[in-house]
């Protein structure tokens, strides 16, 4: 159960796929035992993820694994990198949400409309990001 705040023993600051492995098959146990609807959720964070060295070799293919088949077992991953196109073409193409931060390279968000295009023309697109509200938020501790 989330109280809020993330245990300091939940936090890794290198990556082990051990890890990733043991948390799969506790959630395939919930699953197994109480269900889809019974399993908890669980949410994995992968911050700096180019530095992770996540996408090749055994380690991509276990993490492409992952992001394909995560939705059966209750899992949502977030992955915070700094350029787009450094996820691989599976990984982007299995996010159901994007969240941009300030991106001031406009060949970058080029790179973002091709894939995703959600209005037909790129200048158009590009005016309705420019619009966006820029202000920070900050979430305040209780």
């Amino acid at each position: 159960r989330f109280t809020g705040r993330i245990r300091p023993e939940d936090v890794y600051t290198e990556y082990s796929e051990n890890v990733l492995v043991e948390l799969v098959q506790e959630q395939k146990g919930y699953r197994e035992m109480y269900g889809k609807a019974g399993t908890p959720d669980c949410l994995i964070i992968f911050e700096d993820a180019a530095g992770l060295n996540l996408y090749s070799g055994k380690t991509g293919t276990r993490y492409i694994q992952l992001i394909t088949t995560l939705r059966h077992y209750n899992i949502s991953i977030w992955t915070a990198i700094q350029r787009y196109k450094l996820l691989p073409r599976t990984v982007r193409f299995n996010c159901t949400n994007l969240i941009f931060f300030r991106i001031c390279n406009k060949q970058e968000l080029r790179k973002i409309f091709d894939e995703f295009p959600m209005v037909s023309d790129f200048n158009k697109w590009f005016e309705l990001f420019q619009e966006l509200p820029m202000e920070e938020y900050f979430i305040r501790p209780s």
